[in-house]
């Protein structure tokens, strides 16, 4: 019998819960262990932890000296908390829109809107898709612009011989629970620059460290993670619901999403030990969990249908599109077809973003990307078997829908 796939069904490491409960390696050097450990994983001489990849951008910015309505570009399709952030630190936000193959900015927009006030560029690997940070970097270079790479997808892409996060004066990642390295939430600042190392040192080491009051709602959410994206359980108990709330037009995880508010003031502490002890035995495997995903990625890329429209992937990099998107017609009628296979897909990815545009016709790029993508999470813990039943499965879905058309 095959079994369903969830959404976002990442897979457990070996010992996770019995490291969580019983690891005794940790202690106060830890969490300085792992910074150095990844700090040498990317390639950089620094790097910090914090509490959390938006904090981590919004401490970046406000070290970083900018004025009043100083201008940092970001792409159109991004996490709704980055321009919160970017205002946060008192700063404007620009969206640029995206590649029309790609969900990553245009550069060729972007040299259109650079202005006397442009003052950083953020560099997003969306989902684990490079950008092309070869030309970015040029054109911060040319017009002395900062330019710093949002990873909160990339842990592990590299561009030619680079891993991404080395080459901007700054870079942030996320390990919450769905990321490729999962550490309770958190997340790491890694940069080149020893001021602006030192600067953010003294503010996150002034935090207090997690609580038991912070970590245990985390550990919550991870465990009824792990429950829903059991493969047993989620078919035999959410997937039925999922049809049910699917006839009903329902859709509560979006719903939850809509209402949930950012508490910034939980965000004013330090990781844990035990965080950290949790990242350094992930970071052990990272690279044997991101080939896997690679091979997973490029065998579905090979059984596709040539009717699916994908993400174009750049030249000369390893890329991770571990949220695979593909662009529907009509991605509702696309994820009502998935789940009667037992697969369940996203269709609401960043779309929460659109309430912070001003124009949305000034996005034509962005705009379509929302309107016909729809995600299906790839991860280590898939087997090849898997994939083959992942792509007979859509590609059977898409001419059944295309025959219905007809």
């Amino acid at each position: 019998m095959q079994l369903g796939f969830p959404r976002k069904y990442v897979s457990s490491y070996k010992g996770f819960f019995r490291d969580l409960f019983f690891g005794n390696e940790m202690n106060s050097q830890t969490v300085k262990e792992f910074e150095n450990s990844f700090a040498a994983y990317i390639g950089t001489p620094y790097a910090l932890s914090v509490s959390s990849a938006r904090w981590g951008l919004y401490l970046i910015l406000k070290n970083l000296d900018l004025k009043p309505l100083d201008e940092v570009i970001i792409p159109a399709l991004t996490h709704s908390s980055i321009p919160l952030m970017i205002k946060k630190a008192g700063a404007l936000p620009i969206y640029i829109d995206t590649e029309k193959d790609s969900p990553n900015l245009d550069i060729e927009i972007l040299k259109k809107n650079i202005t006397d006030k442009t003052k950083i560029i953020i560099a997003t690997h969306l989902f684990g898709i490079p950008c092309n940070l070869t030309e970015l970097a040029k054109i911060c270079a040319e017009y002395n612009i900062i330019l710093l790479e949002d990873c909160a997808h990339a842990v592990g892409i590299k561009l030619e011989d680079k891993m991404a996060g080395s080459l901007g004066t700054a870079s942030f990642f996320s390990f919450d629970t769905t990321k490729q390295l999962n550490t309770l939430g958190g997340g790491m600042i890694v940069t080149r620059d020893k001021a602006l190392y030192e600067k953010l040192k003294n503010t996150i080491h002034a935090y207090p460290l997690s609580s038991k009051k912070i970590i245990l709602p985390k550990l919550l959410k991870l465990l009824l993670h792990k429950l829903y994206t059991n493969r047993i359980f989620f078919t035999f108990f959410i997937l039925p619901v999922l049809i049910i709330l699917n006839r009903l037009d329902l859709d509560l995880i979006h719903a939850y999403k809509k209402q949930r508010k950012i508490k910034l003031n939980t965000y004013e502490t330090q990781i844990s030990p035990l965080q950290a002890y949790l990242g350094l035995k992930q970071l052990k495997k990272i690279e044997t969990n991101n080939q896997k995903i690679h091979q997973h990625l490029s065998l579905l890329r090979e059984k596709l249908s040539p009717a699916f429209k994908l993400t174009k992937l750049p030249q000369k990099t390893f890329a991770l599109e571990y949220l695979l998107s593909l662009r529907v017609e009509n991605k509702k009628l696309f994820y009502s077809q998935l789940l009667n296979k037992k697969i369940d897909s996203d269709t609401h990815i960043l779309s929460l973003n659109y309430s912070l545009l001003k124009d949305y016709q000034g996005f034509p790029q962005a705009q379509n990307f929302l309107k016909h993508a729809l995600q299906i999470s790839i991860n280590s813990g898939l087997k090849e078997q898997d994939i083959l039943y992942l792509a007979e499965s859509l590609n059977k879905t898409a001419a059944k829908i295309e025959k219905q058309k007809t």
